[in-house]
C-alpha cells in the first residue's frame, strides 16, 4: 500500500506536524510505503525524527508568504497559488501513483479534492474552531468565501476524520464523517511522585488558550493555600499582558511565565497537578502528555477534546467553561486531598493506553483497507 501526506511543512513544531511524523514512522514500519508532501519546507529538516524510509517531498511554494498582505493581494495571490499548487500537486501524485492521499486541511485542502484518486481529509481541530474562521475582520467577505469553499471541498473526499466523539454530531451535514483519536505519541515509564508543590500549564500564550482565566483562578487558590506555584510554559503575543495580571493579582512569587520548554516531560514528574483553560482545543494532546506522566488534570470542558479524554472525578476534573470558581475549587480540592491526587494519576496514566500508538493505527489501517476495497 502506498500512502501520501499533504501538509504545509515537517519544519514546524506544532502538534499536527508530530502526529504526522509519529504516524509516518509507524506505517513504514509496518511496510507502507508512506510519502509526506510540504509547500513550505525549503530544504529544511523535519523538526521531529523522521525515519529515513519516510519520502519527503517539498514543492516549494510558500503558499503563505503573502497571508498578512491587502484583500486584493491576499484574493490575487489565493487565485494564483491555487492553480500552481494544483498542477504541481496533481503532476507529483501522478508519478506517485498512491493508493490513499490524506489532507491536514492546509492549502492543499481545496486542490486535493479534486483529485481523482481515493482521498481522506483528516481535521486537527474541531467545528467550533472551524467556524472561528469566519472572523470578524476586514477580509470578513473573504473569510466567508473561504469557509464556504471548504465545506464543498469536505463534501468532495471520501473520508472526514475528525479527533473526538463529541465533535462529530457537529458536521451532520457530511456523510464521510468517521472518528480516529489523535495517537498518544509521549512516551513515560515514570509517573510523577506527586509531591512537589506544583501545579502545570502548558501551551502558546494566546487568547484560545484561556491563561487569563487560569491566573484569575489561581489568584483564588492562592488565597486558600499556601506554598503551592504555578508555571505556565509556553510563548506568544500576550506575555506581557498576561504578566501584567499576574503583578495586578499579587501572585508574582506564586505564579510564573515560564517560557518554552525543551523537556516538558520533566516539568510533568515534577508537578502535583495538570490544568487546562483552553476557550476551545482541537484535541487537548497536552492532557494526554501529563496523564502518559501519572499527573491528575483539572480542565475547563471546552470543546473538543478534554470530554473524551477525562472521565470527570475518575482520572480528572471537568470544569464548566469559562468559569474560574470552579476551576479554583477542583484546583484547591486536589491541592488539600493528596491522596486522591495519586488515585486519579494512577487512573490518568492508565486511561491513556486508549490512545496509545498501537490501538488508533489499527483503526487508521482499517480505514485504508476498507477504502481501497471501495473502488
Amino acid at each position: 500500500m502506498k500512502i501520501v501526506y499533504c501538509l504545509q511543512g515537517l519544519h514546524y513544531s506544532g502538534g499536527t506536524e508530530r502526529i504526522i511524523t509519529a504516524k509516518a514512522n509507524y506505517l513504514v514500519s509496518h511496510g507502507i510505503d508512506v510519502y509526506i508532501i510540504t509547500t513550505e519546507d525549503n530544504d529544511r529538516q523535519s523538526f521531529f525524527p523522521l525515519d529515513t524510509r519516510v519520502k519527503h517531498c517539498d514543492l516549494g511554494l510558500n503558499l503563505y508568504a503573502h497571508w498578512s498582505n491587502s484583500l486584493l493581494k491576499k484574493i490575487y495571490f489565493h487565485i494564483r497559488n491555487k492553480w500552481k499548487f494544483q498542477h504541481s500537486l496533481t503532476t507529483l501524485l501522478n508519478e506517485i501513483k498512491p493508493d490513499i492521499v490524506i489532507s491536514t486541511f492546509c492549502g492543499e485542502v481545496i486542490p486535493l479534492s479534486h483529485w481523482k484518486g481515493r482521498k481522506i481529509l483528516e481535521y486537527h481541530y474541531s467545528r467550533y474552531a472551524f467556524e472561528q474562521k469566519r472572523r470578524i475582520t476586514a477580509f470578513r467577505c473573504y473569510d466567508d468565501w473561504k469557509y464556504q469553499q471548504h465545506l464543498k471541498a469536505i463534501k468532495r473526499y471520501d473520508r472526514f476524520v475528525v479527533l473526538t466523539h463529541e465533535d462529530a454530531p457537529n458536521w451532520t451535514e457530511f456523510d464521510n464523517v468517521a472518528i480516529i483519536p489523535n495517537i498518544n505519541g509521549f512516551e513515560c515509564e515514570q509517573s510523577a511522585s506527586l509531591k512537589n508543590p506544583v501545579v502545570v500549564a502548558a501551551g502558546r500564550l494566546v487568547e484560545q488558550k484561556g491563561f487569563d482565566k487560569l491566573i484569575e483562578a489561581w489568584s483564588i487558590v492562592c488565597k486558600r493555600t499556601e506554598g503551592w506555584t504555578l508555571h505556565i510554559y509556553g510563548e506568544g503575543a500576550l506575555r506581557n499582558e498576561l504578566q501584567k495580571l499576574i503583578d495586578e493579582k499579587g501572585l508574582g512569587n506564586r505564579c510564573f511565565l515560564a517560557g518554552l520548554c525543551s523537556n516538558i516531560k520533566e516539568k510533568y514528574l515534577e508537578s502535583s497537578i495538570f490544568t487546562l483553560s483552553s476557550v476551545y482545543e482541537g484535541f487537548g494532546l497536552v492532557l494526554l502528555e501529563a496523564m502518559t506522566c501519572g499527573v491528575p488534570v483539572v480542565s475547563f470542558a471546552c470543546p473538543c477534546g478534554p470530554r473524551d479524554i477525562i472521565a470527570d472525578g475518575e482520572n480528572g476534573f471537568l470544569v464548566s467553561p469559562g468559569n474560574v470558581e470552579e476551576l479554583a475549587d477542583r484546583l484547591i480540592y486536589l491541592i488539600q486531598h493528596p491522596e486522591k491526587r495519586k488515585e486519579m494519576g494512577l487512573k490518568a496514566k492508565q486511561s491513556t493506553e486508549n490512545f496509545s500508538k498501537e490501538k488508533v493505527m489499527k483503526q487508521w489501517i482499517e480505514l485504508f483497507e476498507d477504502l481501497c476495497k471501495e473502488k
